[in-house]
């Protein structure tokens, strides 16, 4: 309702839109549940994991590392650990 009034849609395209909403959402194989959203949230999560490391603490830093433009900053990541350092060395040498 809120979009038909900010597009200014008339009644009869407003009652258009809500049926076929209605008939969207009583159709069970359009109804994703939330079951289901959590289930897409874990794989995607799962996917970065396995794309950075297999230790979900780095996940953070393999996601932002692109985003660090300090020379500074990058060479201390490079001595947090060894692991990081093995894993990122690529990364902050490009």
């Amino acid at each position: 309702m809120h979009f038909c009034k900010k597009y200014e849609l008339d009644q009869s395209r407003t009652h258009l839109l809500l049926s076929e909403l209605e008939s969207v959402q009583k159709n069970s194989r359009y109804a994703i549940t939330w079951k289901d959203l959590k289930g897409i949230s874990e794989q995607t999560k799962n996917n970065r994991i396995l794309k950075f490391t297999n230790d979900s603490r780095l996940l953070s830093l393999g996601l932002v590392i692109r985003y660090v433009n300090e020379d500074v900053d990058l060479g201390k990541l490079l001595r947090l650990s060894k692991q990081t350092h093995d894993l990122y060395k690529k990364t902050v040498y490009k």
